[in-house]
């Protein structure tokens, strides 16, 4: 059982037929916020952690590599943060 207030989460690939996608590069956006500036809003107790496992898989199963992997995680993740980090998804894919 994992210890208290942590989580495990398990993932399982689905079987794809790969004759039928067209290859290309994956780019990825992800976000793990567990404290919140705003009293109004909850903490959370494992966005970040899940976040991580979830950037984990999807470079180690699904081809996302680490070059095309954008991640902000608490205070790094502010709206301007955000903002400046899909204009610079936008460029890369735009070289793409």
């Amino acid at each position: 059982m994992p210890e208290s207030g942590k989580r495990a989460l398990s993932f399982e690939r689905m079987p794809q037929d790969d004759s039928k996608s067209p290859r290309g590069e994956n780019f990825l956006l992800a976000i793990g916020i567990d404290t919140y500036k705003d009293k109004q809003i909850p903490n959370l107790h494992n966005a970040v952690k899940d976040t991580e496992s979830i950037v984990g898989l999807l470079q180690a199963e699904y081809e996302f590599y680490p070059d095309y992997t954008f991640t902000l995680y608490e205070e790094d993740a502010s709206r301007e943060s955000i903002l400046h980090t899909l204009d610079q998804l936008t460029e890369s894919l735009q070289e793409h």
